[in-house]
């Protein structure tokens, strides 16, 4: 018992790319909210855990980055809430899994914006202790060339590339606690847990919208409004243009574009959202619960 320690991981991942469901796999749990479609059942970060080979095995289940019932802002903001806690509590985290179901057969542009924000939480240092898992293999089970294509395209994903090329490694999971369990152990092999780069980031400023994270989605909205501004701006200028359309097609494109104008004024709060949003860490906390033995300089990513 002396040798006991706890193994902190993180889930993170896109909706529907089946943490929970790793996190029930893993720990043996039957009572989890497992959702099985856009939305993500997990709102807000919550913890799993189990004992695993004679240790204390705790899953931190994360909402997905694109939860379409709740902007990135608000997911985000979440994330940071919870990983400051714990960095003030002086629990670091000894790996992640980043779950992504190969049943996207192409990596879209939203998928590249979120995967970004991921690898800007971690931090590049942090890709070692990455496990990239791979989910919902038994949608190929029978179709063998199906799931050979998608092996071949697995590894050839760029933006998964540059984290393997600095330390992750990519798992098939296939549903199993097998599967789950080796994963975890994989993650487990490392004598010391660290902090993420949000967390050091946080500590330095509790600004969020300062930490490298916070710009990419602020970056990203940024984005958004512009090219919003932009069709905007030609929908304006078509319709001055166009002096023989009927009063049917105007109406139409007062209505697009009292749309488009709702939609940048939900962009613009939220990015005002995000530059006013504090995450502090409560150090006081980190004197009596430190892992981090004192005078010694803290193991970072």
């Amino acid at each position: 018992m002396g040798n006991e320690r706890e193994i902190l991981i993180g889930l993170i991942g896109l909706t529907g790319a089946g943490k929970t469901t790793f996190a029930s796999r893993a720990s043996g749990r039957q009572d989890l909210h497992i959702g099985h479609g856009a939305d993500s059942c997990t709102q807000y970060p919550y913890t799993v855990s189990f004992r695993l080979d004679g240790h204390r095995v705790t899953l931190i289940d994360t909402p997905g980055l694109d939860d379409s019932a709740r902007p990135d802002v608000d997911i985000l903001e979440s994330i940071a809430k919870y990983l400051a806690d714990s960095y003030g509590q002086g629990r670091l985290l000894d790996g992640l899994v980043f779950l992504h179901p190969i049943t996207i057969g192409r990596v879209t542009g939203s998928e590249n914006m979120r995967t970004r924000v991921i690898k800007a939480i971690l931090g590049e240092d942090a890709f070692k202790r990455v496990a990239i898992a791979t989910t919902m293999w038994d949608a190929f089970r029978a179709d063998a060339a199906a799931a050979k294509r998608v092996q071949h395209e697995e590894r050839q994903v760029g933006i998964w590339r540059a984290m393997c090329e600095r330390g992750a490694t990519v798992f098939k999971h296939y549903d199993t606690r097998e599967s789950a369990l080796g994963i975890i152990r994989h993650l487990s092999r490392f004598a010391e847990p660290a902090a993420l780069k949000l967390q050091v980031e946080l500590e330095r400023d509790s600004r969020l919208h300062m930490t490298t994270a916070g710009r990419e989605v602020e970056s990203q909205l940024r984005e958004q409004i512009e090219l919003l501004e932009i069709q905007l701006a030609a929908i304006r200028l078509q319709n001055y243009q166009d002096e023989l359309a009927d009063e049917d097609e105007l109406d139409d494109k007062d209505d697009e574009i009292k749309d488009m104008e709702k939609e940048i004024d939900v962009l613009t709060v939220r990015r005002e959202k995000l530059r006013g949003t504090v995450v502090r860490i409560k150090t006081f906390l980190a004197t009596i619960f430190t892992r981090r033995p004192r005078g010694k300089v803290r193991v970072r990513w």
